[in-house]
């Protein structure tokens, strides 16, 4: 078994595309209405990603979802075993994923 979290990172302007295209209106500032619409962003994620991997055989673990704005962002590495961070070049912007996984101990 491994665990470990998903980390998803957007610059202001690639998010609020991001959130405009995802609610099919024009945003223009971040507020708390586009932190809900960041969490739905983040369940879809969990949802393809948790898709894929049960047909191969692993289960993700729900989690809630934490919102981390600019001010507050702080990138931490928590001693996992392993560390991978990919950017995606999109026509939003570039949208940055960092994973962290660790093996878990045997009982």
């Amino acid at each position: 078994y491994f665990t470990g979290k998903l980390s998803t990172c957007f610059s202001e302007e690639s998010f609020l595309k991001l959130a405009g295209a995802f609610s099919n209106t024009e945003i223009d500032k971040l507020n708390d209405e586009t932190k809900d619409i960041a969490t739905e962003i983040i369940n879809e994620i969990f949802n393809l990603a948790n898709k894929a991997m049960t047909k191969k055989q692993f289960k993700l673990k729900e989690a809630i979802p934490a919102i981390i704005e600019p001010k507050d962002l702080k990138i931490v590495n928590n001693n996992f075993e392993h560390n991978l961070g990919i950017i995606f070049k999109t026509n939003i912007g570039n949208i940055l994923y960092v994973i962290n996984v660790q093996k878990q101990k045997a009982k």
